[in-house]
């Protein structure tokens, strides 16, 4: 077994969490691949569009490797030495979008106990187990150079979807994710697509939590078990959504009232007349002009076009950090729960006095 080694050890985590420096900001990686449908939510460059997901889809996603390697490094009195109670965690093997072989890939450092998922059996297993009964699977990739592997299924008979009229039309879907970096369980949750402006977010925002989330499991058995569960109370909880929807849909929201909880929700304006005065104002404004979108135009009276407003915002148009790119924030925040603190805050008061 090759043992994974630098020369120094601050180095060692500096290199092992180059992809890891904030878990909501994961960038698409070059050797991150993603696969979907042409009805799915998700739009990226280095994402293909098919007709259909299937099992050669998610082969080709998941051609990888993942494993749990001894690490050392180089002393001062340049020894090898071994890092006690820790594993490098290793991708190894795969093609990446354009075909070439991709060179193994330091992920993570963890606990010696920490159990490695294997992604194919995972996300095979579940696949083929939901589409028996009736579902599709619209979206399945990687997300830092493998670190994290996601997949959206839709719900069988068009279950969760809602066509209010106008541009009031979307759908719910069963998001499944995981991780080999130990920064996440294996999960499943909801998520709604807004068809209009591509909004899509986590049900978590709509007072509902995922519906499972597990330690890292070994057999393929279990997933197809956890599956059936899984998709059974998916189906239940998507009516739930449906009503949240229309609830939020038929409760007047004034613009004064959105104004003075968006103020609310971003805490007090800074004193200071410079950056931070700027960048408070910057991020108020900007909300606004979203809550003024033609695309909210329908609802914009109403708690739904307030949180669809501040969603819009959060998904399409802040900022990212260094060069992590929105598409991969907005999967990550999606399936993984990580939503912007900011938003959360919003639906939370939003949902309160709904």
């Amino acid at each position: 077994m090759r043992i994974f080694s630098c020369k120094h050890k601050p180095a060692l985590y500096t290199e092992l969490n180059t992809n890891q420096k904030d878990k909501t900001m994961e960038n698409i990686q070059a050797n991150d691949k993603m696969f979907l449908t042409s009805e799915a939510y998700h739009r990226s460059p280095k994402s293909e569009v098919v007709p259909t997901v299937g099992a050669w889809e998610i082969a080709s996603t998941f051609d990888f490797d993942v494993q749990a390697q001894p690490m050392s490094f180089t002393n001062s009195q340049g020894e090898q030495q071994a890092v006690t109670g820790s594993n490098a965690i290793v991708r190894t093997g795969g093609r990446d979008a354009n075909g070439a072989e991709v060179p193994d890939i330091a992920l993570s450092a963890v606990g010696t106990r920490y159990v490695v998922s294997n992604y194919y059996d995972y996300f095979s297993s579940i696949a083929s187990t939901l589409t028996e009964q009736g579902c599709k699977v619209e979206t399945v990739g990687t997300l830092g150079n493998g670190a994290k592997g996601f997949m959206s299924v839709s719900l069988p008979e068009g279950i969760g979807n809602i066509d209010l009229g106008g541009t009031e039309q979307g759908g719910t879907v069963l998001n499944f994710g995981d991780s080999c970096d130990g920064s996440c369980s294996q999960r499943g949750a909801l998520a709604f697509g807004r068809i209009v402006c591509e909004n899509f977010f986590s049900t978590e925002l709509l007072g509902m939590p995922a519906l499972w989330k597990i330690q890292h499991r070994t057999n393929a058995a279990e997933y197809a078990t956890a599956a059936l569960a899984t998709l059974e109370s998916a189906v239940a909880k998507a009516q739930g959504v449906s009503q949240t929807i229309n609830r939020l849909v038929n409760s007047p929201f004034s613009e004064s009232e959105f104004r003075a909880m968006v103020a609310a929700v971003q805490g007090e304006r800074p004193e200071d007349t410079g950056t931070g005065q700027t960048v408070y104002d910057a991020k108020f404004t900007a909300i606004m002009e979203r809550y003024n979108a033609d695309d909210v135009a329908d609802v914009r009276s109403t708690r739904w076009g307030a949180l669809q407003a501040v969603q819009g915002w959060s998904q399409h148009s802040r900022g990212t950090r260094g060069d992590n790119d929105k598409v991969s924030r907005n999967i990550s925040e999606a399936i993984f729960s990580d939503s912007d603190p900011l938003l959360k805050r919003f639906s939370a008061a939003l949902l309160a006095n709904a």
